[in-house]
């Protein structure tokens, strides 16, 4: 699978971009929050999130960067980075007694030389998010890390899915720190 080949069908229509630095060096932290080591815990750390379930692990093949693939329906292939499949479901508050129950399912693809990991999903709603994580060894000892989401949902949930995407993800990136 060539590294530029998004689906002709993924045109995202919401985003957001949130680094933290974490006080642990990268030889700790890509383990847990870049390769299904720590895959569960890391969605776990979501309050909206529940019933995490790991599902195959094989590998993909790359024509280029991991940073620039889309590789969640891509082929098996014998070698090339290892991706995890999983599913798990979000609960979000609407109105005072009215929740959203969304199911996602998705992989976590990551490239160890790189530090970088690719977390694509497709929710049973119809929406699709791409998730690139990329860590980055800083001088003092810590890391930071960064993250940037593209997604791609109806125009009516559009708003909404930005704002919560936004509000949503720097909350989970602020909670990384607890699992070092």
């Amino acid at each position: 699978m060539k590294a530029d080949s998004y689906p002709s069908d993924f045109k995202p229509n919401f985003s957001c971009e949130y680094s933290v630095t974490i006080s642990h060096p990268l030889s700790t932290t890509f383990p847990v929050l870049g390769t299904d080591q720590g895959l569960e815990r890391v969605i776990s750390l979501s309050s909206l999130a529940s019933d995490f379930v790991a599902l195959d692990k094989d590998n993909v093949a790359v024509d280029g960067k991991l940073f620039d693939a889309s590789v969640r329906t891509a082929p098996s292939s014998d070698s090339g980075f290892p991706r995890q499949a999983f599913r798990f479901k979000e609960s979000f508050k609407i109105l005072p007694g009215l929740n959203l129950h969304v199911g996602l399912q998705g992989t976590f693809t990551w490239d160890d030389e790189q530090n970088v990991a690719l977390y694509e999903t497709l929710t049973d709603k119809g929406i699709t998010i791409r998730k690139l994580r990329w860590l980055e060894a800083l001088d003092d000892g810590a890391t930071r890390v960064n993250e940037r989401i593209e997604g791609q949902c109806s125009w009516l949930l559009q708003g909404i899915t930005q704002k919560m995407a936004r509000d949503g993800h720097k909350a989970h990136m602020d909670s990384y720190h607890t699992l070092f």
